[in-house]
């Protein structure tokens, strides 16, 4: 896997790629959900393109990502909220990957969560559409979030949480790492989240990243609304969404809704039972399903 830190638009962003990436053919790009670290979709990444033989980059949000002390910092927040909320993230992909990807190229792209409507958003722009073969999209968080039974959670705790998170930054502000990793590696245990994840998760807790994170998060609730039938149906041959049967993000009721919609749709629900954040315990078997999508024709 190779890693690369570019500057898109203002943001230092972390890309992670594997494969060719000189090819004239197709790139898949992979859409983190939120948080949007690179990372986290690094055995999914692997497993897809060994399935595809394609080149496969993800990218991470803009200002998910620590960048190292010797480059530029990714702007603050304050003052700079365009560049951080979800729009602002669906112009960072874009810009991406005009800068980035030749015109030349086809993309598939696949996105998880709230990626997903970074796509749908992407897909507005005729110019990314017509380079565009597949979208795939991952338990998808792309109507309602708010109304969704984690969206209501979320709402309903957001004024708490948030002067807990301001006391939480300022705390790992001043924590040193040989404290932080043991409280990590504990979480982890704690939530069966895989132990190989505990360093990227040290990272992840840093106050200037976590302000964005939940920046972020706050703008989903308030953004994440309809789904965009009329997107979707001149989309449609490109289009394929996967439901999961526990996902409190984006419930089995919205699968239902949308096959109902848009009769048309090639949407699939899940039959054994993955997890929302499947790139932690599933990255394998989602792997093989999105590739057997984007080969099919």
């Amino acid at each position: 896997m190779e890693e690369k830190l570019i500057e898109v638009g203002p943001v230092q962003t972390r890309v992670l790629s594997i494969g060719d990436s000189s090819t004239k053919d197709e790139i898949v790009l992979v859409i983190p959900g939120n948080p949007g670290v690179a990372e986290f979709y690094v055995d999914f990444c692997k497993k897809l393109h060994h399935k595809l033989k394609k080149p496969v980059w993800v990218i991470s949000h803009a200002g998910h990502e620590i960048i190292p002390h010797h480059m530029k910092p990714a702007p603050h927040l304050k003052g700079n909220k365009c560049l951080y909320d979800v729009a602002g993230q669906v112009k960072h992909k874009r810009d991406f990957i005009c800068k980035y990807i030749p015109a030349n190229v086809k993309i598939s792209l696949v996105g998880h969560s709230i990626g997903c409507k970074m796509i749908l958003d992407l897909l507005k722009d005729d110019i990314i559409s017509n380079r565009v073969n597949k979208g795939i999209l991952l338990f998808p968080t792309v109507e309602r979030l708010a109304e969704s039974p984690n969206g209501k959670l979320f709402t309903a705790i957001d004024k708490y949480f948030h002067l807990i998170l301001v006391f939480l930054m300022a705390l790992l502000k001043y924590m040193p790492y040989f404290i932080k990793f043991p409280l990590v590696k504990g979480y982890s245990l704690l939530t069966k989240i895989p132990l190989k994840f505990a360093d990227t998760i040290c990272r992840l807790v840093h106050p200037a990243v976590l302000e964005k994170v939940y920046f972020m998060a706050r703008d989903e609730m308030k953004t994440v609304k309809s789904l965009d039938r009329d997107l979707i149906n001149k989309n449609i041959s490109k289009l394929n969404f996967y439901y999961g049967t526990t996902d409190r993000w984006c419930p089995v009721k919205y699968y239902h809704d949308i096959k109902c919609e848009i009769p048309k749709v090639k949407a699939e629900l899940c039959k054994i039972g993955y997890r929302h954040a499947f790139v932690l315990n599933d990255p394998t078997e989602m792997a093989y399903i999105v590739a057997d999508w984007i080969e099919r024709k």
